[in-house]
C-alpha cells in the first residue's frame, strides 16, 4: 500500500519538518500552503477555500490528512500575550 500524506502549512516551523520526516520515510506527499509560489512541491490553497481544498483532497486521495496550517499573524490578536 502506497501511503499519501496531505501536510497542510508545510511551509510553517512544524509542517516544514512534517514534511521532511514524511519524505525520509519515501511517503507520498502533497503539501498545501497559502504561500506558495512558482514552486512545484506543493499547492497554494488557502484553506478557507474549501471547494479548492475538497477537489485536492479527493484528487488526491490520501491515507493520512495532518492540519498543520495556522494563521501566520496569531499574535496581532493577543498583543499583550507575547
Amino acid at each position: 500500500m502506497n501511503t499519501k500524506v496531505v501536510i497542510t502549512g508545510s511551509l510553517g516551523y512544524i509542517g516544514s519538518e512534517l514534511l521532511k520526516q514524511a519524505r525520509r520515510q519515501n511517503l507520498t506527499c502533497l503539501p498545501i500552503d497559502k504561500e506558495y509560489e512558482n514552486r512545484s512541491e506543493g499547492l497554494r490553497l488557502n484553506l478557507g477555500d474549501y471547494n479548492k481544498i475538497a477537489k485536492a483532497v479527493k484528487n488526491f486521495r490520501p491515507t493520512i490528512f495532518i492540519h498543520a496550517g495556522t494563521h501566520h499573524i496569531v499574535p496581532l490578536y493577543w498583543p499583550t500575550a507575547f
